[in-house]
């Protein structure tokens, strides 16, 4: 597996949104933004099962995950990851957290609302953190 960098992982502690790029079924490109958690070298993301992103996830087994400074955008890192597992379980406790990590409150679910949990593994790093 790859590993990112000290400096990487320290970067990736601040609560900013992933710009999530998946490929659709025609070809083109559908980018998303999200919570997400780095941990233990692996991101975690977060979704409502039935949406097109995760979808796409599955069925390529890749997505492009970028991550800009919130206060200089000229500081960023694009991260090539493939899924490791999609499951539901543990997925309600995840939005949760993330949703106090982001936000300082616990989520809302809405009823009948079902999650997903998308553990991703890095493959290929670019960017200015270094």
């Amino acid at each position: 597996m790859l590993e990112l960098t000290e400096e990487q992982g320290i970067f990736l502690k601040k609560p900013m949104l992933v710009y999530i790029g998946t490929k659709r079924s025609d070809g083109s490109i559908q980018i998303n933004l999200a919570w997400f958690e780095f941990r233990d070298g692996y991101f975690f993301l977060n979704s409502v099962k039935g949406r097109h992103w995760p979808a796409h996830i599955e069925k390529e087994r890749e997505a492009t995950l970028a991550f800009f400074d919130p206060e200089d955008a000229r500081i960023f890192l694009e991260i090539e990851a493939k899924p490791v597992e999609i499951i539901e379980e543990g997925a309600k406790d995840h939005i949760n957290e993330l949703s106090i990590r982001y936000t300082g409150k616990p989520f809302e679910l809405p009823n009948g609302e079902k999650r997903i949990k998308i553990k991703m593994e890095p493959v290929k790093v670019n960017g200015t953190v270094k």
